[in-house]
């Protein structure tokens, strides 16, 4: 028994020593994260707190890109924005909370994402016409902006959006659920350093070495809190989306992955079909928010069109533009 007090002393001095090590190295980290990735970056404030952003281009109307859930903010238009920005004005930031844009402290709605994107636009000099180009749970967030601010939307192209009525279609397939855990443990694992050292991830169709991911990889640990948040507050914008039913005559352009993958990324096979036709059916339905609108399908795209199949994003963009392709 007198050999137990040693053993535990030194049991917790070894874990004190593991975690004072990585909140240093974790806080290291983030410093030259910002140091490497943040200098010469343009930022607005929105009220209070800063957004990153991104413009290039020229021309109106302003393509403006919102993305999906995903802690990588606007890195995964980084092939569609240069190629669109070769014949219109094209802007891309990170939401609060996420890669290089500060946290806020509004609650997580689509009506308060819309107005941030909103307030960033006006402050940083550029009115609409807006043409919206939204990825996955943007889907959700920019029914919010053309309903608030219809007249300034000249046209709309969801990338696979995510649609108001899917958390309530997939409640029955567990694995197609979306859950997350404590944020208490997410952030304790974030703040001592063992997300940035044991869970990496990269976007689909490249090499973790892209600098897409390396960047990605430097500010996991910093946005996976506001990334659990907006989690945790999906179905409740979902809910709320749903009640925004028409786009009027707003062009608006769907368009949809279909590879294979899409279906065999389940381990059960029945998952992954029933996935597809719901999936199917809920993009279809996205048609019925404009009366001017067409279904595009992807079929060689997961999720991530815009990176699987660029062209295809470009080209939607140029539909709305009337512009020639680049």
């Amino acid at each position: 028994m007198r050999f137990i007090r040693p053993v535990l002393i030194f049991l917790l001095s070894v874990l004190l020593l593991v975690l004072v090590t990585g909140l240093v190295y974790e806080q290291v980290s983030r410093l030259n994260a910002r140091k490497l990735y943040a200098a010469n970056q343009t930022f607005a404030d929105v009220g209070g707190y800063k957004l990153h952003y991104k413009a290039t281009g020229t021309g109106k109307p302003l393509v403006v890109f919102e993305s999906g859930l995903d802690a990588g903010g606007s890195l995964c238009w980084y092939k569609v924005q240069p190629e669109i920005a070769r014949f219109a004005s094209t802007f891309t930031y990170d939401r609060a909370g996420t890669l290089l844009s500060d946290n806020s402290p509004n609650p997580k709605t689509g009506y308060q994402m819309a107005v941030d994107l909103h307030t960033l636009l006006k402050n940083t000099g550029y009115p609409g016409p807006y043409i919206l180009v939204g990825h996955s749970m943007a889907g959700i967030i920019l029914r919010s902006f053309v309903q608030k601010y219809p007249d300034e939307v000249a046209g709309v192209v969801f990338v696979d959006a995510s649609h108001p009525l899917q958390v309530k279609r997939f409640a029955k397939f567990p694995a197609l659920g979306i859950t997350s855990p404590p944020k208490w443990l997410v952030r304790l694992q974030c703040d001592f350093g063992f997300t940035r050292l044991f869970y990496h991830e990269d976007y689909p169709s490249t090499k973790p070495t892209d600098s897409v991911n390396v960047i990605d990889n430097a500010f996991m640990p910093v946005a996976m809190p506001a990334v659990i948040d907006e989690i945790n507050s999906f179905s409740p914008m979902a809910d709320s989306a749903a009640t925004m039913k028409k786009f009027g005559n707003i062009p608006l352009i769907v368009l949809t992955g279909t590879a294979k993958k899409r279906e065999t990324e389940f381990t059960d096979a029945k998952t992954g079909k029933e996935f597809m036709k719901i999936w199917m059916e809920l993009q279809n339905d996205h048609l019925s928010l404009s009366t001017n609108s067409k279904h595009i399908l992807a079929p060689k795209s997961g999720h991530y069109i815009q990176i699987d199949q660029p062209e295809l994003v470009i080209d939607a963009v140029c539909q709305l533009v009337n512009k020639p392709k680049p």
